[in-house]
């Protein structure tokens, strides 16, 4: 547990940009989240619409920001998270969200908010490839399942899912963190979410420096 002294971010997670860890939430909590969100959290009310055209993406998601049990996990899992991360950290956001038939993510980073993220699979019908990048620009395919998650650092690394799913339902609850001495700091509680920071594209190449620094520190210890 990382309370005083300097910490040493995880070295596989600077290397591959993410980490997989089995039964991150267990299989039990996660398949009381999941029954919940499939049967009852499905409504009118949590429905994101999109549409890109160009990847033949037309659909929806369901979606929920900072729900309840969303934050009741995100701060609950704060101290395991700087554990395996090896860096202290501050909780932003959470969020839950159900994909649909046809639904897709295409390839994309982060906001600020989402230095160190974490998707958790809770449960769904069909599997459904998650892809990320590397910082060589690699893509590495996982599938995740029940309560299984992907830890991964969503500001530099590149990530989305694999083709539209063609399954019913593909139900996750994300968490969302910043290192608490890092750059990003200021995302504390996703407080200033609407306030972007001058040269945010700047920012984002400082990380990938810093990144490297860090994993080739680690490497000569």
């Amino acid at each position: 547990m990382i309370i005083f002294g300097k910490p040493q971010m995880n070295k596989q997670l600077l290397k591959t940009n993410y980490l997989v860890v089995k039964n991150f939430l267990p299989k039990e909590w996660a398949e009381e989240i999941y029954v919940e969100f499939r049967d009852h959290g499905r409504v009118e009310s949590a429905i994101r619409t999109y549409n890109i055209k160009s990847l033949d993406c037309l659909g929806f998601v369901h979606e929920y920001k900072n729900p309840v049990g969303g934050l009741e996990i995100l701060y609950y899992m704060t101290q395991r998270m700087v554990d395996i991360v090896g860096e202290r950290l501050f909780p932003t956001y959470a969020f839950m969200r159900c994909y649909n038939e046809g639904s897709c993510l295409p390839m994309h980073t982060d906001r600020p908010a989402c230095e160190v993220s974490v998707s958790i699979h809770l449960g769904s019908d069909k599997p459904w490839e998650f892809i990320i990048e590397d910082p060589d620009q690699n893509p590495t395919s996982v599938i995740l399942e029940k309560g299984d998650a992907i830890i991964y650092l969503g500001c530099v690394a590149s990530h989305g899912r694999k083709d539209n799913y063609d399954g019913d339902h593909y139900i996750q609850i994300f968490l969302h963190y910043v290192r608490s001495r890092g750059p990003l700091s200021w995302c504390v509680g996703d407080l200033n979410k609407n306030k972007r920071p001058d040269g945010w594209e700047f920012a984002r190449r400082h990380l990938y420096d810093e990144y490297k620094q860090l994993l080739n520190a680690e490497q000569k210890h």
